[in-house]
């Protein structure tokens, strides 16, 4: 039997209103196993939000209309006031830095950081895009934000990195050595380098968040779409542990019903094979996706015995020898 624990945040819709909180599987990093199948239910919920109240400063009773959803539509009623929250969202240090800028969950301004510097997948910090994104949404020089969400967790993602590396040494002093500089130099300063260049443009951040890698995924997919229900999946190479995940939206609430840790994971399957046609990881995949319809499956069945299983819950387990 799984031993549950209450949520450490509260738990809030789609609406930006609290729900009750939820609980999630005690001890689900420490006893993760790199070479055994993952695919981990968890009843944590995703999509991690404060009330409008909360993160304001306000006092009184919560306002009774959803916060981000657009007035006038069949069963709403408009309201006689109206309390406005901007929320700015960043992409950046991994590849193709980017921001988007919300007020009242609708998307006001997104923009790519390579748009501004023409730099092809530029990582750096998107401070173009952001002043960019604050000017569409008018948000001058003394004015503020209320949160400010960064796309994952760099602090969880730095101890895969570390704990990879302790498991695969003296293999994996290669990898350290080269990734370690970066989140010594950035990644691990994400914060207090963003909220730098959001008072250059001189405007006071609100509180900082920082929901997982897929929790961002699946998000972005669901709550923009025009859909009330609907079954999410997310795949890519890695997130903080997760590399792909299966939650479902409903209303104002999405919730992960099972996930799959590394180091088993598609999209690293598919960069690795990226890498070894001869194109760049994390850019050259597109071409590899263009070009697959023009081969042929020879190498299916040595794929199959040698590189990966297909198990028959979909997931799949790599053969890390």
């Amino acid at each position: 039997m799984i031993k549950a624990r209450e949520s450490e945040q509260p738990s809030i819709g789609r609406a930006g209103r609290p729900r009750p909180a939820v609980t999630a599987p005690e001890g689900e990093l420490a006893d993760e196993k790199a070479n055994a199948p993952r695919f981990c239910l968890t009843s944590q919920a995703l999509f991690i939000r404060t009330a409008i109240r909360r993160i304001s400063g306000r006092t009184g009773p919560d306002p009774p209309y959803p916060l981000n959803r657009p007035f006038g539509g069949p069963g709403r009623i408009r309201p006689t006031f109206f309390i406005t929250m901007t929320t700015l969202g960043i992409s950046a240090l991994y590849h193709d830095s980017a921001a988007a800028i919300l007020r009242d969950g609708q998307i006001v301004a997104a923009a790519q950081e390579e748009r501004f510097t023409r730099v092809k997948h530029d990582s750096s910090v998107p401070a173009n895009a952001i002043r960019y994104c604050l000017g569409a949404a008018g948000v001058a020089s003394g004015g503020s934000i209320d949160a400010v969400a960064f796309y994952d967790k760099p602090i969880t993602k730095f101890t895969r990195l570390l704990t990879t590396c302790c498991a695969t040494a003296p293999r994996g002093f290669t990898t350290f050595s080269m990734g370690v500089p970066a989140w010594v130099k950035e990644k691990a300063w994400v914060a207090p380098l963003i909220e730098r260049v959001i008072r250059r443009a001189g405007v006071k951040p609100g509180r900082f968040y920082f929901p997982e890698h897929h929790v961002s995924h699946a998000a972005s997919a669901f709550f923009p779409s025009p859909f009330e229900d609907a079954a999410v999946l997310t795949a890519d190479g890695v997130g903080e542990w997760t590399s792909s995940s299966i939650s479902v939206g409903e209303g104002n609430q999405l919730t992960m019903l099972t996930e799959q840790r590394f180091p088993h994971s598609l999209g690293l399957l598919y960069s690795a094979f990226t890498y070894f046609t001869g194109f760049k990881v994390n850019s050259g995949e597109y071409k590899l996706m263009g070009l697959a319809p023009y081969g042929t499956p020879r190498y299916t069945d040595d794929i199959k015995k040698h590189l990966v299983k297909i198990r028959e819950d979909g997931s799949i387990w790599m053969n890390m020898d």
